[in-house]
């Protein structure tokens, strides 16, 4: 019977997958309208996190960080040459900036033991994936670090940053992993796949990198993954605040506002 009911309250969602020929948006209307209303969407995801976790609240500048790490490893060139090097340093001193106020919040306490709807188990985990994040944003600021120091010091025209990309969308990851771990079991799965399929693809691809076939690409994916947490969230009588559910049902109504203009009208 329960089952039943969830099959019924998922395909009264928009869930219906889309073939190429349906698919058809301008790059007027990507850039009018839908990058502006996936990046009120991204910006509300901080509010849905700590809402349902709000011990998270005082680590939750991590999200606007994140958003930074992003833009920023796109930024930095694969080579820096030494000759010409204001970009990389530009891009290679707001890095390392925005890396050091990681370590800082990182400072702040959670209260762990207040957090519903987890095991003991899972608490304790949650520091071991804080104490891995941080260990990979010191690895990242140790990187850029003897890459200034190479640039200074080095005979060679020019320098390689891909390690330093690598290690920053590492660091991405670890955040991620850090916070989730640290989300209301009720909604995690949810949670995690809409963070990996979602935000974050419209993160780094379509609002940092301006990709307009990703989102093409993977609008069925995209449509899947917010379907899935808006019906957990509002559809299953869980007891949760009002004001949850309003946020992602705003989210909701973008996506479906996003829909109508890059969907074919018969």
């Amino acid at each position: 019977m329960v089952k039943t009911f969830f099959i019924l309250v998922f395909f009264s969602f928009n869930t219906f997958a889309y073939t190429a020929k349906e698919i058809d948006i301008t790059n007027y209307e990507f850039n009018r309208y839908v990058k502006p209303q996936l990046k009120s969407i991204t910006q509300g995801y901080k509010s849905l996190l700590v809402g349902l976790t709000p011990q998270l609240k005082d680590v939750s500048s991590l999200l606007n960080i994140k958003t930074d790490l992003y833009k920023l490893e796109f930024r930095l060139p694969k080579k820096c040459f030494v000759k010409q090097a204001n970009n990389c340093n530009q891009a290679l001193d707001q890095l390392e900036s925005r890396l050091e106020d990681i370590i800082n919040v990182l400072k702040k306490k959670i209260d762990i033991k207040e957090i519903k709807y987890l095991s003991m188990d899972e608490k304790i985990l949650i520091k071991s994936h804080k104490t891995s994040f941080r260990l990979q944003i010191i690895k990242a600021l140790q990187e850029l670090r003897s890459l200034k120091l190479n640039a200074t010091l080095s005979k060679d025209d020019s320098f390689s940053t891909l390690n330093l990309k690598k290690f920053t969308l590492t660091a991405i990851e670890k955040l991620d992993t850090f916070l989730l771990s640290a989300c209301d079991n009720r909604f995690k799965k949810e949670l995690e796949k809409y963070t990996l399929h979602f935000i974050n693809p419209v993160l780094k691809y379509v609002l940092t990198r301006n990709r307009k076939q990703v989102f093409i690409n993977n609008l069925n994916e995209l449509n899947i993954r917010i379907n899935t947490i808006a019906m957990r969230i509002t559809k299953l009588n869980f007891p949760i605040e009002k004001k949850i559910k309003t946020l992602i049902i705003v989210a909701h109504n973008r996506w479906n506002s996003i829909l109508k203009v890059s969907l074919v009208t018969k």
